[in-house]
């Protein structure tokens, strides 16, 4: 009898504790997309924002920050709440190069933002002039390596 009480118990404050608590989300959830309206991004993130909106009742809303390979949108994003109704559509690169080049990053990927979920892969081709003595990755980084840090230096790229 004792269990059963106890059980009863449980189940009621379950339920009553369920409807306590407001139902997530509560109002329109925003999509930062760094990349501008029409591109690659843009229509993936409108496609999957409709479906949430479908299946959860509130507007999923695109707004596009484009520049800096997304790493814009990013640093807007660490000055927003994070009250789960703001999510980054993000690229690698804002994770990676936005930060790794920079001498001082704005944000911190590891520490500003939660992974939620992969969304999609990207096929990436390198491409090079015939006059470009590498013809394979290895070659292609054994022989332009000394060019492709002048090339970065040249631009004022930090590589430490």
């Amino acid at each position: 009898m004792k269990r059963l009480s106890k059980a009863a118990l449980a189940l009621a404050l379950l339920l009553f504790a369920g409807s306590a608590l407001s139902q997530y989300p509560a109002k329109p959830v925003r999509f930062i997309v760094g990349f501008p309206p029409g591109g690659s991004a843009d229509p993936t993130t409108r496609i999957i924002g409709q479906a949430l909106s479908e299946q959860m009742g509130q507007p999923f809303v695109v707004e596009n920050r484009p520049g800096g390979d997304s790493a814009i949108a990013a640093e807007a994003v660490t000055r927003m709440a994070a009250d789960g109704y703001t999510i980054f559509f993000a690229s690698n690169s804002a994770m990676t190069a936005a930060v790794a080049l920079r001498k001082s990053p704005a944000y911190d990927p590891l520490k500003d933002f939660t992974p939620i979920s992969m969304v999609g892969r990207a096929t990436v081709i390198l491409y090079s002039h015939p006059s470009v003595p590498g013809t394979t990755l290895g070659e292609f980084n054994r022989d332009d390596l000394a060019l492709w840090r002048k090339l970065v230096k040249e631009a004022g790229i930090a590589l430490e």
